[in-house]
């Protein structure tokens, strides 16, 4: 009976270091590649609301007050986001 693990040292793939190495090397590709997409979202919804940004603030609005305003969706989206991940994990 052919099993990996009892066969040969060079198929034992769960002790072998050069496999996890090439998972971790994925894995941390995989986790910019999404934060980078998050990151060009929320600059995507940002950059649509610029002229209500600019109304906001001709209209008395704080630097402080839109900082939060943008930050908020931001943080908002983000939650949501990581909801829906964990949740199909």
């Amino acid at each position: 009976m052919f099993t990996p693990w009892t066969t040969s040292r060079a198929l034992h793939w769960p002790g072998n270091v050069s496999f996890w190495w090439l998972f971790g090397i994925f894995a941390g590709l995989a986790f910019g590649a999404g934060i980078h997409r998050i990151y060009g979202v929320l600059t995507y919804l940002t950059n649509q609301r610029v002229p209500e940004i600019g109304l906001r603030m001709a209209l008395g609005a704080g630097t402080r007050n839109v900082i939060r305003l943008v930050l908020g969706q931001s943080f908002g989206m983000i939650v949501v986001v990581l909801a829906s991940v964990f949740w199909a994990l």
